[in-house]
């Protein structure tokens, strides 16, 4: 089995849940080697709102509507940083993997035209039905930029999706864990299943023609529901959050000159 980024031979790393995985000697990606059933979890309602048993036992969030205040602060987070480079008005936005809807409608009230791509049937009907936003299983068309906000490390087949969303923006702008971030690498919830590092995501973007003008330590928020959730059990504490270190980065990517897919 082959890296997809650098197309070393991978070694067997270990077993994860029941899952092999792989480590590429090359660029050092890890990957978790699953199957659709495996991560049919992802469109249940209980993906959205978990038990509150360990998260070493279960996926999915503690309670992600009841947590929409941190998503939408999380989505101004991200917006300040990439508004260092693009200007987050009057464009076209694309989200994938966008859940309810928070960050693109966050992105609209800023000026801009928005489209979501989403799996979870409940989180499609939450955003169309309570938030009036167009999400979809899949997009088309060009947009100037599009996010992927902890995405890509939960895709069967990351490659395939980012391929797709290169050939269709101009701007990408991406959180995910890095393996060689601030603590030590360990293996997240079960929906984790590809494991990059910053210079491998910025290999396998610019083999793709976009040039990685950010790449940094990315300091998140969370909810200290949320946050107590990851180690224990589920508490109904008062909204708090946070901002904390971890294994999160952040890159801000474009496409490299000559390659645009579209004139403004």
């Amino acid at each position: 089995m082959n890296c997809f980024i650098c197309n070393t031979e991978a070694n067997y790393y270990k077993t994860v849940r029941s899952l092999p995985s792989f480590k590429c000697p090359g660029c050092g990606l890890i990957w978790i080697v699953a199957t659709e059933k495996d991560t049919a979890f992802y469109l249940s309602d209980e993906y959205l709102k978990a038990d509150g048993k360990a998260v070493n036992e279960q996926w999915g969030y503690w309670d992600f509507i009841a947590d929409e205040y941190i998503h939408r602060k999380v989505a101004g987070n991200i917006f300040r940083t990439v508004s260092k480079f693009v200007k987050l008005k009057g464009l076209k936005i694309l989200e994938l993997g966008c859940c309810c809807g928070f960050l693109i409608d966050e992105a609209r009230k800023l000026g801009n035209q928005v489209q979501g791509v989403e799996i979870n049937p409940k989180a499609i009907k939450y955003g169309r039905e309570v938030s009036g936003l167009d999400i979809n299983t899949d997009f088309d068309g060009t947009f100037d930029i599009a996010f992927l906000i902890g995405v890509l490390d939960h895709l069967r087949n990351p490659r395939e999706m980012l391929e797709k969303v290169c050939k269709s923006c101009d701007w990408i702008v991406i959180t995910v864990t890095d393996t060689a971030g601030f603590l030590p690498f360990y293996f997240l919830k079960p929906e984790h299943l590809t494991y990059f590092n910053h210079t491998n995501l910025t290999m396998l973007l610019r083999g793709m023609g976009f040039e990685v003008v950010l790449n940094r330590l990315y300091f998140t928020y969370y909810g200290i529901n949320e946050f107590i959730y990851r180690f224990s059990k589920k508490l109904n504490l008062p909204n708090f959050s946070f901002k904390v270190p971890g294994n999160e980065m952040i890159l801000v990517a474009k496409k490299m000159q000559g390659q645009r897919i579209f004139e403004k």
